[in-house]
């Protein structure tokens, strides 16, 4: 490692490693920062010595500043540090994504149910239907068996008139 490696402590667990020294207005420029930090997950506390203490108090400094734009893009560190910004492009196709996946989903749910009630009328069609059939053969039958009596009537009165006949004539 070049030169003396200084810890400054960051939040509980996160720690900022800067390398060499740095003036007040490098520690603002933000650009700078991202080039000499790095951030390390460890439980030990240690502070710099009191001949850095500028440079500890510019690292709260940059810390606060990103702590209040991330609060200002409603965001918290766990969510910023977790992972990274989406751009634009993604979030407009994931909510595309996501209506055309809504949208295909109530058109399945109307689909089926306009099939279901093809499917229910066609049946009450064929019920009705039989039931018709039905019908249509019980009225053929009575009006069959209507005519037949009127037949078996209309001969039994001719034998009668032609018996009556052959009585006289005898």
């Amino acid at each position: 490692m070049d030169g003396p490696e200084l810890y400054h402590l960051i939040f509980p667990g996160q720690r900022v490693h800067s390398r060499g020294s740095c003036t007040a207005e490098e520690n603002l420029d933000p650009t700078q920062h991202s080039e000499s930090l790095s951030f390390s997950n460890t439980s030990e506390f240690e502070t710099s010595s009191s001949e850095n203490n500028d440079d500890d108090l510019s690292a709260i400094a940059y810390n606060m500043m990103n702590r209040s734009t991330e609060k200002q893009k409603g965001m918290n560190e766990s969510q910023s540090l977790a992972r990274p910004k989406k751009s634009w492009k993604l979030k407009v196709k994931d909510f595309v994504d996501s209506q055309m996946r809504k949208m295909m989903e109530k058109q399945d749910a109307w689909m089926e149910k306009m099939l279901k009630t093809i499917e229910d009328r066609e049946h009450e069609r064929m019920c009705r239907e039989e039931e018709w059939t039905k019908q249509e053969l019980a009225r053929f039958d009575q009006e069959h068996e209507f005519w037949a009596n009127e037949r078996a009537w209309i001969e039994a009165r001719e034998t009668r008139c032609l018996d009556g006949e052959n009585v006289e004539d005898h």
